[in-house]
């Protein structure tokens, strides 16, 4: 049988749309002409490939019965059938974060927490209602069990990533099956890229962010079947944006019904997502301003708080992915960014890779495109010119990492496909979770408490000026004042803008009796931070025992003016102001 012009023409423009049954079908001829005419232009591994592919038909039949059918029977059955996995995934969490229980309180732990007589009033709560979710979590932790032990602080953040590997095992389950869903879960619990979000109490943001965030997403899934979980999806997605660095996830809503729903029928159901998206962009903008001009007036000058995005952009996304396969330098201060030649070369060829691979999936593979799309999404808000976030931080990669394990995981999936290849697929993937776990283990050893957590930063962020003045307090606290000198002279080095780091230096001036030295960092700070109440305080004391009240008094008067209630500063200028007066 000869085919017609139109016939060709018709193939021509559907082949890649339509499936070999769908053009069978509309054009009323045996799959076996078609194939015929396709031998002429095709290999035979491609015809092989297209004549075996599911029809369009029965894709979106599957998309249809996606996700699965949901009661109160079938939640019962799963969890039945899957409480095992449940149970190993709880013992891989608390087994390989089990040495960090005993780890002390580190950096923003001592002022949120130790130094925070206000989170034992629920006061505390109310007056943050934007983000209320931390301050609620210590105001209860307070009252229970009191302030002193750093293991209940740091208890929700173990639950809640148990929490989430159990959320994406379920996830992953609805996409994929048992065992991907179960690797991927795992990897995720293990992973060191995590710790510092799991461990360091202060985090514990990013932890509930994710939380809220798989909930909202999970219920998503099932609206379809009663309308209350549409409803209860969008509450915890409200939750999740009370953490406002979570508000590009709005996007991933629409793009579920793009890769695997119907975008055209349910575009609707994403519109209060992204007005939400929009609340958050528009109750930013004052904060913002604000920072702005603070980077402006502490970093000297408006251009000193912008970095330009196409370098932000490809090495920030390249530096994640390259930590989270091969995790070696974590740090507290992800910094180390003077890029050689090579370096930027590798960087930016990570980043092509990851942007390739995204371009092509998007019309390949919609599974890997919508979980590298929610990688990007997680980062989204980090990726502003502004100087208003790190460039890299750990922490803000917590929820991301997820679509990398997942499209990692379906990788691996399909290349050991085979059923002879099965035992060795286990025997990989065991020993990645077993290096990764013994990777974790080390690094809660690094959050143990401030020394080690300096010391380790140390390590991996020499040339950050808040490394040396970390150091400088370490050194200090050992009564090592001459290295103690030399880190804090190394951090205002780093930064001449770094007021604390002048500050410090002219606190360790004073323990050597170098008075005069102290003086002049003490002045350099204020000038740079004028709002350094124990700078003013400390220039107050030695102005004092020079027998200098005039100097004395002026700063003591600029103490209080800082802080108007503190007993201690009312005291103080009470004292000066005495002497002065008997001059």
């Amino acid at each position: 049988m000869f085919l017609s012009g139109n016939q060709k023409k018709f193939i021509k423009k559907n082949v890649n749309k339509k499936s070999l049954k769908e053009i069978s079908r509309a054009l009323n001829l045996p799959e076996s002409e078609i194939i015929k005419y396709l031998e002429e232009r095709w290999s035979k591994e491609k015809i092989a490939k297209y004549a075996n592919n599911p029809s369009i038909e029965e894709q979106s039949k599957k998309n249809d019965n996606f996700p699965p059918d949901i009661s109160i029977q079938k939640v019962k059955s799963f969890l039945s059938h899957n409480w095992l996995y449940f149970l190993y995934l709880g013992l891989l969490v608390f087994t390989i974060y089990a040495n960090s229980f005993l780890n002390g309180f580190v950096s923003d732990d001592i002022a949120l927490i130790v130094k925070n007589n206000e989170s034992k009033n629920f006061s505390y709560v109310t007056d943050r209602l934007v983000y209320f979710v931390q301050p609620l979590v210590f105001f209860l932790i307070q009252n229970l069990w009191g302030g002193t032990n750093p293991f209940f602080f740091r208890l929700p953040n173990y639950l809640s990533h148990y929490i989430n590997t159990i959320l994406i095992f379920i996830l992953i389950s609805i996409f994929k099956n048992r065992r991907s869903a179960f690797i991927t879960a795992a990897l995720f619990a293990v992973h060191p890229i995590l710790v510092e979000t799991v461990v360091w109490i202060t985090a514990d943001i990013y932890c509930w962010m994710t939380t809220f965030y798989l909930i909202s997403f999970l219920l998503y899934l099932f609206k379809d079947k009663n309308r209350y979980f549409y409803y209860l999806s969008l509450f915890f997605f409200v939750l999740t944006v009370t953490n406002v660095r979570a508000m590009a996830l709005a996007f991933s809503f629409p793009l579920y019904e793009f890769c695997f729903g119907n975008l055209k029928k349910n575009w609707k159901l994403s519109i209060p997502y992204i007005i939400i998206f929009i609340a958050c962009i528009l109750q930013q903008i004052g904060p913002l301003f604000v920072r702005i001009k603070t980077l402006g007036m502490n970093r000297g000058g408006p251009s000193q708080a912008f970095i330009n995005p196409l370098l932000l952009i490809p090495v920030s996304t390249a530096t994640y992915l390259s930590l989270i396969f091969w995790p070696k330098d974590l740090s507290f201060y992800q910094s180390e960014f003077s890029l050689s030649l090579i370096k930027a070369i590798s960087l930016y060829c990570i980043f092509f890779v990851y942007l390739g691979t995204l371009l092509i999936s998007f019309r390949k593979n919609k599974y890997v495109f919508f979980w590298l799309s929610i990688f990007i999404l997680s980062l989204l808000p980090y990726f502003t010119p502004l100087k208003i976030a790190w460039i890299v931080a750990e922490r803000y990669i917590y929820l991301g990492t997820i679509g990398i394990i997942a499209v990692t995981v379906a990788f691996f999936d399909k290349i050991f496909s085979g059923k002879n290849l099965k035992i060795l697929y286990y025997f990989i993937v065991g020993i990645i979770i077993i290096l990764l776990s013994v990777r974790t283990i080390t690094r809660n050893i690094d959050w143990q408490d401030e020394d080690h957590l300096w010391i380790a930063t140390a390590k991996t962020a020499p040339s950050d000026p808040k490394t040396h003045n970390n150091m400088g307090d370490y050194y200090s606290k050992r009564n090592d004042l001459e290295n103690s000198v030399k880190e804090f002279t190394m951090a205002t080095k780093l930064d001449p803008a770094y007021a604390e780091a002048y500050h410090n230096l002219a606190v360790t001036y004073t323990k050597m009796g170098k008075i005069d030295d102290a003086i002049s960092n003490y002045q350099k700070a204020i000038k740079l931070n004028p709002r350094l109440i124990e700078t003013n305080q400390n220039l107050s004391a030695i102005y004092f025992n020079q027998k200098n009240y005039t100097k004395s008094y002026y700063y003591a008067e600029k103490s209080l003016e800082l802080d108007p209630q503190n007993p201690q500063l009312k005291e103080n200028i009470q004292i000066v102001k005495k002497y002065l007066n008997s001059q």
